[in-house]
């Protein structure tokens, strides 16, 4: 039918990838930021985890340096020789310095583990939101286009009735009183 159908009953919607994309932008923004913070987890050079080592590495110097005056007081107390105290102290950053290492590797563990449950959670939000979005325009293109469908039903059994309604019209001639037709023929006849 073509141009006519489309004036008559309506065009049919074509599902536009664009606007679903227009629809799940904002969305799309969101867990965009969220899968940031996640690599940002994930990332030991991330800004965040930077930060977090230099505050791990400054009370890491902090202890020590109490530990080391602690432990040079101690020595100048019991008359320790200055080699003694020295070694104690080197002891002392070797085992803050392990500590650092150890404590700084469950930290990035834990960041790591952090930054993975939230993207896997992205992934997630991502595909919901593609789904629904998705499948509320698909909907509405699908009820628009089922509306056009029935229109055209309908007026294809009008269409239908009005034909057969006028084919039928010849076929009971009136008759006259003698039970014959105009022509002379017998209804019962044909």
């Amino acid at each position: 039918m073509g141009w006519f159908s489309d004036a008559v009953f309506g065009k049919k919607k074509r599902i536009d990838q664009e606007k679903i994309q227009d629809f799940q932008q904002p969305y799309e923004d969101m867990v965009s930021e969220v899968e940031d913070w996640s690599r940002d987890f994930m990332d030991e050079d991330s800004l965040l985890n930077r930060s977090k080592r230099i505050q791990f590495e400054n009370s890491m110097r902090d202890n020590l340096a109490v530990t080391q005056r602690s432990l040079q007081d101690t020595g100048a107390m019991t008359n320790m020789s200055p080699a003694q105290i020295m070694a104690n102290q080197l002891k002392a950053d070797n085992q803050f310095s392990g500590q650092m290492g150890g404590n700084w590797g469950s930290f990035m563990d834990n960041q790591w583990n952090k930054g993975y449950g939230l993207f896997s959670n992205v992934m997630n939000m991502k595909k919901g939101i593609g789904d629904r979005l998705s499948n509320a325009h698909i909907q509405e293109i699908n009820a628009h286009n089922a509306a056009i469908s029935q229109r055209k039903g309908n007026f294809m059994s009008l269409l239908e009735m009005g034909i057969g309604a006028w084919a039928g019209m010849g076929k009971n001639k009136p008759q006259r009183n003698d039970g014959t037709n105009d022509d002379g023929t017998n209804n019962a006849d044909g």
